[in-house]
């Protein structure tokens, strides 16, 4: 009976992820064009539209599994205008969990932040 429980348990966190990996999924393509402007060597230097080019034509084209989610990191850099100190503030954890955040509205909880680390 015991193991009924976990099952169960399991099924319903998996459930729940793919809830939250459908949410990332939603978010609309960007309608604006990132072009590489300014001489710009180092992360710290870079302002939101230069993380946006790198996320476009980088980071996301180089990992499969992340390129499904390619509109909600956008979209998230976009609201947030993240730039090069303040990703270099955050862990990649954070960041995952910060643009899963993001996708449902703002919310918080642990299910967003065991969804953010199973993407990321």
């Amino acid at each position: 009976e015991q193991s009924w429980i976990v099952r169960s348990q399991q099924q319903q966190q998996q459930q729940q992820t793919r809830r939250h990996e459908h949410a990332l999924c939603s978010i609309p393509r960007s309608q604006t064009q990132y072009v590489w402007q300014g001489d710009v060597s180092h992360l710290k230097q870079c302002r939101s539209q230069h993380i946006i080019y790198l996320l476009q034509h980088f980071i996301l084209p180089s990992n499969t599994h992340l390129q499904a989610y390619q509109n909600t990191f956008i979209a998230y850099c976009e609201e947030t205008q993240i730039d090069g100190p303040k990703l270099l503030q955050s862990s990649d954890k954070q960041f995952a969990a910060n643009v899963v955040q993001f996708a449902h509205g703002g919310h918080d909880g642990d299910a967003l932040h065991d969804a953010a680390l199973a993407v990321w």
